[in-house]
C-alpha cells in the first residue's frame, strides 16, 4: 500500500494550493519543498480580476489578501508615455472585482501554512533527487543527512520552470522560439501611484514597461524587449533597466529616490509546454506543465484554475465517484487555447483573418499589436472568449481526461491489492 495518496514535489503557489484543496477534500498528502525559507525571485505578482475570482473559488483568496495581498483599483494604459485613460477593472470586467498584487515569497509562505493547517504534511529543506513513475510511483528525497524513498498513488510535479519531475517522468517538453524577454525587479520608496497599475506600450521602439504597486511605496517593475537584445540581470544592470524603462515611456519620477529591494532577472518570453502532462502515475501542473509568455500576464490565473479543476477530479476518482467528464467541446485545443502560430488569435478567427494581417502579426512581437474581434457568428464569438485562456489551461483540460481514465484504473488496482 502506498505511503501517501498524493506527494506534491514543490511547495510554491501551485503545489501548496492543490495540496490545500485536496486536504480540504479529505485527501491530505505530502508536500516536499527544497527551500527552508522563501526568498525574492522575479515572478508574476499581478492577478487579473478573473484570476481573483478563481482564487476565491479555490479558497485561497482570503489567505492571500489577509497575509500579503493588495488591491490596486485601476489600470493605466500608456502609448509611448501618453496615457490613454485609467480603467476601473472592477466595473469593466465580468468578474466585477479588482486585480490583486502580492509579494511572491509572502504568498508562498501563506499558502504553505494554509495547506499544513488544512491537514497536509509539509517538509521544507528537503531535496528530491529522483521520481520513479510506475503503477506505484515513488519519490526519493534527501534531508537532515539521510535519504528516504516514499510511494504514492499519484506524484504531482509542481517544481516550476526548470522542473526535474518533468525530466524524471520522461515527459517530452516543447518550446516556441524566442521572440521577446521580460526583466523585472522589486522597487521600494517609489513615487509611483499605489492605486493603479501602469502598462506602457511602445511599438515604435519594440518595448514594453509595466508597474504593479504592492502598497507602502513598493512596486514590481518590468521591462520587455526583443530577444535579439541583451537581457538584464544583477545589481549592475539596474541603472540600465531604469533608463530603458524611462525611454519606453514609464514616468521618470517613479524612480527618483527609489532603490531596488530585490534581484533583477530576465526570463524568456517563449511558450513551453508538455502535450500530455500525465503518465505512469506522475502529473505536472503550473510552470512544470506549461508556461506562457509573461507579457500576456495569464500564468497566475491558470495557477489558480488548474489546482481547482485537479482537486475536484482527484477527489471524485479517489473516493470512487465517477469523475465529471468534460464535454468534447471543452477539450478541443482550438476552443481552449491560442494555438500556434497565430500569436494569440483563436484558430477560427486566424483562418478568416486577411493574409496581410496574419503576415504582419507573425513579424511582430505579440504585445505590439492588439487582438481584433472579427465579425462572426455567436458560437464563434464564444470560441474567442474561451480561447483567451493560455496553453496551460488546455493542458489542464487534457489532464482532466487523462487523470480521470488512469486514476480510476489505478484506484481499482490498489483496491484489489488491499
Amino acid at each position: 500500500m502506498p505511503d501517501y495518496d498524493i506527494i506534491t514535489v514543490g511547495g510554491g503557489l501551485g503545489g501548496a494550493s492543490i495540496a490545500k484543496a485536496m486536504a480540504e477534500r479529505g485527501a491530505p498528502g505530502l508536500i516536499i519543498e527544497r527551500e527552508a525559507k522563501f526568498k525574492d525571485r522575479v515572478r508574476g505578482e499581478w492577478l487579473a480580476p478573473w484570476g481573483v475570482a478563481e482564487a476565491r473559488d479555490l479558497g485561497i483568496y482570503e489567505t492571500l489578501i489577509s497575509d500579503c495581498g493588495y488591491h490596486p483599483t485601476g489600470w493605466d494604459t500608456r502609448l509611448a508615455g501618453n496615457s490613454i485613460g485609467v480603467r476601473d477593472l472592477a466595473t469593466t470586467t465580468t468578474s466585477a472585482v479588482h486585480p490583486m498584487t502580492f509579494f511572491h515569497p509572502s504568498a508562498q509562505e501563506a499558502l504553505l501554512d494554509a495547506a499544513e493547517k488544512a491537514g497536509a504534511e509539509v517538509r521544507t529543506g528537503a531535496r528530491v533527487v529522483a521520481v520513479r513513475p510506475g503503477a506505484t510511483p515513488s519519490v526519493t528525497l534527501e534531508g537532515n543527512g539521510r535519504s528516504e524513498s516514499l510511494t504514492a498513488r499519484l506524484v504531482i510535479g509542481a517544481d516550476g520552470r526548470g522542473s526535474m519531475v518533468r525530466n524524471w517522468g520522461g515527459f517530452e517538453s516543447k518550446e516556441d522560439s524566442d521572440q521577446q524577454w521580460l526583466a523585472g525587479v522589486l522597487i521600494e520608496n517609489t513615487a509611483a501611484p499605489m492605486d493603479f497599475s501602469v502598462a506602457v506600450f511602445n511599438p515604435f521602439a519594440s518595448r514594453i514597461a509595466l508597474m504593479f504597486p504592492q502598497g507602502d511605496g513598493r512596486a514590481r517593475f518590468y521591462f520587455g524587449a526583443r530577444s535579439n537584445e541583451p537581457g538584464m540581470s544583477g545589481d549592475r544592470e539596474v541603472p540600465r533597466f531604469i533608463e530603458e524603462s524611462r525611454k519606453t515611456g514609464m514616468p521618470g519620477e517613479y524612480f527618483e529616490g527609489a532603490t531596488p529591494a530585490g534581484p533583477l532577472a530576465t526570463f524568456s518570453g517563449a511558450d513551453s509546454w508538455v502535450d500530455h502532462p500525465y503518465r505512469d502515475g506522475v502529473a505536472l501542473i503550473g510552470d512544470a506543465a506549461a508556461q506562457s509568455d509573461q507579457t500576456w500576464g495569464r500564468a497566475w490565473r491558470s495557477r489558480c484554475a488548474t489546482p481547482g479543476s485537479f482537486a475536484t477530479l482527484l477527489s471524485q476518482t479517489m473516493s470512487g465517484m465517477p469523475p465529471d467528464t468534460p464535454t468534447r467541446r471543452s477539450t478541443t485545443a482550438s476552443s481552449v487555447t491560442c494555438t500556434r502560430p497565430n500569436h494569440g488569435l483563436p484558430a477560427s478567427s486566424w483562418n478568416r483573418a486577411p493574409k496581410r494581417t496574419r503576415d504582419a502579426q507573425r513579424r511582430c512581437p505579440k504585445w505590439r499589436w492588439t487582438k481584433r474581434e472579427y465579425r462572426t457568428s455567436s458560437s464563434a464569438a464564444l470560441d474567442r472568449r474561451l480561447s483567451t485562456k493560455p496553453r496551460a489551461a488546455a493542458s489542464s483540460a487534457r489532464n482532466d481526461n487523462l487523470l480521470a481514465a488512469f486514476l480510476v484504473g489505478r484506484r481499482s488496482s490498489h483496491d484489489s491489492n488491499r
